[in-house]
């Protein structure tokens, strides 16, 4: 009789908002075979004022995820122009290779998250808790704006030096219930060897579709600061995702 009216409780009772995102999430994850173009873009700065190594690149390939993994396809012309760019500094120290650094910028596992966007959100919905559940617009259309405070992990090693973390996720879902936009901030400050101090700031954004059975992020930008030590860097990166018909 117990077990009864436990079953018909869970039943009537509808699950939170994060249990409720996660197992839409669940559906969504892999889903068919996807395939897109994408366009990376990205600057980088290292040091300060007259000393600082400015590079950028941008650079263009195709995605694919099915049955048969995950893959990451160059333009044969983008590659040999990558090639040649790596002949001229080979005779040119200073000689610019955006080509070459755009590739070399373009990592293989983010791909794999833009392109399987539910699994990514899930795995930051784990140990996350609500800090707002309340109506927004976005692009002029009704949302409903989640804010979040996620868990981060760190290493033993890491809890040594770092004091403060601080990481929050906003999302916007549409009236179907699944995102549509999400915005993260992460803040970390910390000391090393007793008189290192060092900080760093990272902000991402995120645009999904669902495609094939799965959602996709369409588009990603990520702004990162990091200074210590008497150093600094700065990179930014958008990467946009155009899917392929079947």
């Amino acid at each position: 009789m117990v077990a009864a009216v436990l079953a018909l409780l869970a039943t009537a009772v509808p699950p939170g908002p994060l249990a409720g995102l996660d197992a839409a999430l669940a559906g969504l994850a892999r889903g068919e075979p996807v395939r897109a173009r994408f366009t990376h873009r990205y600057t980088a700065t290292a040091g300060d004022g007259k000393e600082a190594v400015r590079t950028e690149g941008e650079v263009s390939g195709e995605v694919a995820e099915g049955s048969g993994g995950l893959q990451v396809t160059w333009p044969v012309e983008l590659v040999l122009r990558a090639r040649d760019e790596e002949r001229r500094r080979s005779a040119d120290p200073e000689a610019k290779t955006p080509t070459r650094d755009g590739i070399a910028a373009v990592n293989t596992m983010d791909l794999a998250r833009l392109v399987d966007a539910a699994a990514t959100l899930r795995d930051a919905l784990d140990g996350a808790s609500l800090l707002e559940d309340r109506p927004d617009t976005l692009d002029g259309a009704e949302a409903r704006l989640l804010v979040l405070k996620l868990a981060v992990q760190l290493s033993p090693r890491d809890r040594r030096y770092v004091k403060e973390v601080d990481a929050r996720l906003k999302l916007w879902l549409g009236p179907d219930g699944l995102p549509v936009a999400a915005e993260s901030e992460t803040r970390l400050s910390g000391r090393a060897f007793l008189v290192v101090t060092f900080k760093s700031e990272q902000k991402e954004r995120w645009r999904f579709r669902k495609l094939s059975g799965r959602l996709v992020a369409v588009r990603h930008e990520d702004e990162r600061h990091g200074e210590g030590a008497g150093d600094r860097g700065d990179r930014s990166s958008v990467t946009t995702l155009e899917p392929v018909p079947p």
